[in-house]
């Protein structure tokens, strides 16, 4: 995590730097005109109070497609439940877990999760920046790739596992004066007609996967070569989006939000067998992609919904075998506006 944590800070160094350049905050991250026809704002004078709960799922997947076989490694998580706070530029949400609502499962073992989330939601960028450690996992489909596994062995549980990841990006939107990306993520808008825009923008992530032995366990099926028990790992990774959204509106308050930004990237990096072989990799292609569903109620005072997630990222080590890691997100939100017009200013 270390390496992670470093990328972290060093990508926040220069997001300072940028700062100092008022050109560049003025032309890029000003707030957009906007269609009064299509959006209302509630930005400058508004409190967004929240109540949220929230599951994070996280998937690594390592697969050979010689013989169609796949490991499916999950932490086991919960819901955590909290209240958020938004107001301008400024927001903040805070949840915990409470066992007596969502208790984790004692077959599934014992996961320890750290995740830091940093983003831009404006008219014209969605950015997100997200540094995340797991460790301790369990083999999600034992059965399909263990010769006579039986339910009453209970899940695997690997404990060793730890899969770390860094991951950011940034996307335009073309049509940012009638489609706003904060009416549908965040209800600090509220898009009054349906709309949709374009998008394109670029990702990077930095990936570190380790265990004390194989990801493929010894009682796994044979068809897996010595060249694919991988026991630790890096990805470099670096690419471009192009994708588009649509809000749609129903009942003038009612929305179903569809975002989908898919992208290509180069990548290289190393990885380490259990015989200690070390195998580097370069200017290899894969893909990534953005996947975004929410679905609610935007009114003038009140708003809900769900919204569900999936950031995902394909590691091709070598022509046929691959690693890859999808980072799942459900959230259920109420929430209400609160007015903090100065009396003087309201008409």
């Amino acid at each position: 995590m270390k390496k992670i944590i470093s990328f972290f800070i060093l990508f926040l160094f220069f997001a300072v730097a940028f700062a100092q350049q008022k050109t560049f905050i003025q032309k890029v991250f000003s707030r957009a005109p906007y269609d009064t026809n299509y959006v209302d704002s509630y930005y400058n004078y508004f409190l967004h109070v929240t109540a949220v709960s929230v599951q994070q799922n996280h998937d690594l997947i390592i697969s050979n497609s010689s013989n169609n076989t796949s490991f499916n490694y999950k932490p086991n998580s919960v819901f955590r439940f909290g209240v958020g706070l938004d107001f301008r530029y400024f927001s903040i949400e805070f949840t915990k877990s409470i066992d007596a609502i969502d208790k984790p499962n004692a077959s599934k073992g014992n996961s320890d999760v750290f995740s830091l989330r940093l983003g831009i939601t404006g008219r014209r960028l969605l950015g997100s920046m997200l540094a995340q450690s797991y460790k301790g996992m369990y083999l999600n489909n034992p059965e399909q790739v263990i010769p006579n596994w039986n339910a009453s062995y209970g899940y695997p549980l690997r404990n060793d596992i730890t899969s770390e990841i860094l991951l950011g990006s940034l996307n335009y939107f073309f049509n940012h004066k009638r489609y706003s990306t904060m009416a549908s993520l965040w209800q600090i808008d509220r898009q009054k007609k349906s709309a949709g825009s374009f998008t394109t923008g670029v990702t990077f992530s930095v990936t570190h996967l380790k265990g004390d032995s194989s990801f493929i366990p010894n009682s796994s099926n044979n068809s897996f070569s010595q060249s694919d028990r991988i026991v630790e790992g890096y990805n470099y990774l670096a690419g471009i989006n192009a994708g588009y959204a649509y809000n749609f509106i129903f009942a003038k308050k009612f929305f179903f939000n569809a975002l989908f930004i898919p992208g290509i990237n180069l990548q290289y990096g190393k990885f380490e067998l259990e015989n200690k072989e070390i195998k580097t990799y370069s200017s290899t292609l894969g893909y990534h992609g953005d996947v975004r569903l929410i679905a609610g109620y935007n009114g003038v005072q009140y708003y809900s919904g769900v919204h569900y997630s999936n950031y995902f990222l394909s590691n091709r080590l070598e022509s046929n075998f691959d690693v890859n890691i999808y980072n799942g997100y459900f959230r259920i939100f109420v929430g209400r506006r609160f007015d903090l017009t100065p009396k003087h200013k309201k008409k």
